[in-house]
């Protein structure tokens, strides 16, 4: 028997084949050939580089062996007669996935890729007009667009795409003319950037959808424009609350409901992602997860604002809930922003990160379940266990693990308690702690301008509660815990000022959270620990905070925002705004001061105790200014005053105080 093995493996062996070809193979015979890799050596502009459909492939292709295209392509388009493509075992292309033209009856209907996870060029599905699924749960990166579109006047029978583990698209996302589209989700798709060509195209084009409901993402970046017109249906756009969008904005011929593209957040309207109908029911899960990023700046489940730095070395609570823990360890940091390219400038700031987390879960059989996590060993995290009737603290220890470079997943189930670790990518990985009511994160990320800054690594914290924690017997509570109390106020704190070229941040959360900071520090020897001044750890009923105690300045901003807490670094920030402006040829982002200005106006109107700050360029086309100086004038109406700004050459200084509720600004030129 065992020599039957052997030879029966070494026949297997000799008919699986490295396929080195000039140009590329059809589809049958890379499958009678069983080609594990086909490595090419034409040039990129051949169609038929790579594996390509012809005439001759017909039925369901199935391809078991192949593991990579090299130098090359895997196109199934005109005159194909395949019915379905799977390949099991795909996991790289070089250049581009095109699934384009496949327009006779019974042809495509299927295309499944379910181990690919990078496509170096594009990723097309154009005019397939009996597609009806794609599936691509792998799939992390593009390297260039990626377009899913068919035809108005054809069955095109795709319903959904999802794509769970997307994170980076480097060209024009277009999604248009699918008449059959209800819902297009990619939770983890943070950016639309295209890092590489002098003339980028990196915009997110979503149109002529009649079905479409759904469109969610946690997108943080479109270099370019926002185009998404006349899908009559689509009542959830959904992005992450800090996207910053460099270029034109079109949200017309929707059903989303009372949005104003002038409102809100600047370049972004609020109402799409806060909308009474956003998140839709029908779209599935809640909004996506909120992170707490970078040199900590928080921002809380009313969109609360402000910052804290932390005592360097030390823990806090981050959110404390009915036998639930999530502690973080504040550590500082000096980092550099910016100066990676001619018309930018550098910036040195001694801030803080979050380089450890902690968390403390008692399940509903008794027993406690605590993770560490720390950022610099982000594909290891250890898990400990302890039985309920124990009457020593005896643990059961073990580790989990993931590829420190493929994704991959762990997941370890204790009860009503998930632990799942997750290496998203090369350059992320991220720990889960779930029960019913919360769902943590805390995911290690390289710091802005990494080489810079010598690829130190940080932790993202994302806070997501399941259900209406507000109304739980027991309020949450914590520095951020404390802001998912479900009155429609925002209390905004402390904020660092960044303006000069060497920061030093200081604020500790002052005017947005009960008590001071010192109040929230868990003791040294026990990170895990849920004792802390505000605990409710144990509690069986706690009220929410009373935010007329704060001094903070309170914004109504409505009890239909997403329950959510997030803190936005600026080492993450800028380097958004480098991408939109670091060749000086094409509009800023907001808040880019700490790398370029550009000509902008600015008007700011207050309507029932909420500021909207509409922004919008004087000059679309105008070259980056390094000093501007700000104009300001005031018009009172009634009781309302309307700011407008406009840039003048020089350089301004702007600090800002609040008295008594009102807001003094001063200007320094």
């Amino acid at each position: 028997l065992l020599a039957w093995l052997f030879l029966h493996s070494l026949r297997i062996a000799a008919t699986q084949q490295i396929c080195n070809v000039e140009v590329g193979y059809t589809f049958t015979q890379a499958r009678d050939l069983r080609c594990t890799e086909i490595i090419s050596v034409c040039s990129s502009g051949t169609l038929q580089c790579g594996l390509y459909s012809d005439p001759g492939d017909s039925g369901d292709m199935v391809l078991p062996d192949l593991t990579k295209i090299t130098n090359g392509n895997v196109r199934v388009g005109f005159d194909s007669n395949i019915k379905t493509v799977e390949l099991p075992a795909l996991t790289a292309i070089s250049r581009n996935l095109e699934v384009n033209g496949n327009t006779n009856a019974g042809t495509v209907t299927s295309f499944k890729a379910p181990m690919l996870s990078e496509v170096g060029g594009e990723l097309r599905f154009v005019q397939n007009f009996h597609l009806a699924n794609i599936e691509l749960p792998e799939l992390f990166v593009t390297g260039e667009r990626l377009q899913i579109q068919c035809t108005k006047d054809q069955e095109c029978p795709l319903e959904r795409v999802d794509l769970p583990k997307l994170t980076e698209i480097g060209g024009l996302v277009e999604v248009a003319q699918n008449p059959n589209l209800k819902i297009f989700t990619a939770p983890n798709l943070l950016k639309i950037v295209d890092r590489i060509a002098e003339n980028p195209t990196a915009y997110l084009e979503i149109t002529d959808n009649p079905k479409l409901k759904c469109f969610k993402t946690g997108l943080d970046l479109i270099q370019e424009a926002l185009l998404a017109t006349n899908n009559p249906n689509m009542t959830c756009l959904q992005f992450s609350s800090s996207i910053a969008i460099g270029g034109n904005l079109d949200i017309s011929g929707n059903a989303i409901n009372d949005c104003d593209i002038n409102s809100g957040i600047p370049f972004f309207p609020a109402c799409i992602q806060n909308s009474i109908t956003c998140p839709d029911p029908d779209c599935g899960d809640s909004p996506p997860p909120v992170t707490i990023t970078g040199d900590p700046h928080f921002h809380g489940g009313n969109d609360d604002r402000f910052d804290f730095a932390g005592t360097n070395n030390t823990v806090y609570a981050l959110l404390s809930a009915a036998r639930l823990a999530f502690n973080a360890r504040f550590r500082a940091v000096t980092f550099v922003m910016g100066g990676t390219c001619k018309k930018c400038t550098k910036k040195t700031v001694h801030g803080s990160f979050i380089k450890a987390a902690y968390f403390n879960a008692l399940a509903a059989n008794g027993k406690t379940v605590r993770v560490e996590y720390l950022a610099d060993k982000p594909s290891r995290a250890q898990l400990k266990i302890s039985e309920a009737a124990s009457l020593v603290f005896e643990t059961t220890e073990r580790e989990l693990t993931v590829s420190v470079k493929k994704p991959d997943t762990i997941d370890d189930k204790i009860d009503d308690i998930t632990v799942s670790l997750t290496r998203k990518h090369s350059r992320e990985a991220v720990i889960t702690v779930r029960n019913a009511e919360w769902e943590l994160q805390a995911a290690s990320r390289y710091l802005g301008w990494a080489e810079q800054n010598g690829d130190q690594k940080r932790l993202d914290v994302s806070i997501v509660p399941l259900k209406d924690v507000a109304r739980s017997e027991v309020a949450p509570h914590g520095l951020i815990g404390q802001t998912f109390d479900g009155d429609g106020v925002a209390i905004d704190g402390a904020i660092d000022d960044y303006s000069p070229a060497v920061v030093y941040t200081k604020a500790m959360g002052e005017g947005a959270i009960e008590g001071i900071a010192g109040d929230y520090e868990i003791a040294a020897d026990d990170p895990y620990s849920p004792a802390f001044k505000f605990s409710r750890f144990a509690a069986t009923k706690a009220a929410a905070r009373d935010t007329a105690k704060l001094s903070g300045v309170h914004r109504v901003v409505g009890k239909n925002v997403p329950m959510m807490a997030t803190t936005q670094g600026d080492d993450q920030a800028i380097e958004l705004a480098w991408w939109a402006c670091g060749d000086g040829s094409a509009p800023c982002l907001r808040f880019v001061e700490a790398s370029c200005k550009c000509i902008m106006e600015v008007s700011w109107k207050h309507h029932g105790g909420v500021e909207q700050v509409p922004w919008k360029y004087r000059n679309a086309t105008a070259r980056i200014q390094p000093r501007l100086v700000m104009e300001m004038s005031w018009k009172c109406h009634g009781s309302v005053m309307e700011e407008s700004w406009k840039c003048r050459g020089s350089v301004v200084a702007v600090s800002w105080q609040c008295r008594g509720g009102v807001v003094e600004v001063s200007w320094k030129c």
